[in-house]
């Protein structure tokens, strides 16, 4: 039905990653370009060995001299997950460039890495403005029902930390908003040439 209240039918969408994309991907774009897709950083049995196999997979591929890590609807999930990557992608970026690509849909454990790598002289974040959702949280999806029954809220059973406040609600903006009418992808490749040139 949303569809029927659409102004812009069947418009490409170029913000998210597609549903049926994976949840982690590695491909080669050219000869001085790499990108890897990471969707999420959870740790149920299923999604943890995908991601152990993706990491082993691609942790001594990363060589080409520029690397797109594609962030974008990546709901978060364990520190400890996400700490492998971080790793990796700051080893990576002491001699190649790293593209970090957001949007609104990045939150959580992908915002907090989103604030290790941005303070590295190689990254360039790119995008849009994140979710803002890194302070609190939930594991169970408790909720309480207010005193009057009309009403009910879900109770964070997370402790934030306070430097992560200044973000909550308000999101991470990237150094580089892209257009949302033209592909990403397509954007970080021509501003490398420029760069290039």
């Amino acid at each position: 039905t949303q569809q029927v209240y659409s102004k812009k039918l069947r418009q490409t969408d170029y913000v998210n990653v597609p549903k049926e994309a994976p949840l982690f991907q590695f491909k080669n774009i050219g000869y001085n370009l790499q990108y890897v897709l990471i969707r999420t950083f959870q740790t149920n049995s299923k999604i943890s060995g995908q991601s152990h196999r993706f990491y082993q997979s691609i942790k001594d591929s990363l060589r080409a001299p520029h690397l797109i890590v594609d962030l974008r609807n990546n709901a978060g999930g364990a520190t400890k997950e996400s700490l492998k990557y971080a790793k990796l992608i700051k080893k990576y970026a002491r001699k190649g460039h790293v593209y970090l690509l957001l949007n609104n849909e990045t939150l959580s454990q992908a915002e907090k890495l989103t604030l290790k790598l941005q303070k590295l002289k190689n990254v360039t974040t790119l995008g849009q403005t994140t979710k803002g959702m890194l302070t609190y949280g939930s594991n169970f999806g408790k909720r309480e029902k207010l005193p009057s029954q009309q009403f009910e809220i879900y109770i964070t059973d997370m402790r934030g930390r306070s430097k992560f406040l200044q973000y909550e609600d308000k999101g991470i903006n990237p150094e580089i908003f892209l257009n949302e009418d033209a592909d990403w992808i397509e954007q970080i490749i021509q501003l490398i040439e420029k760069k290039q040139r």
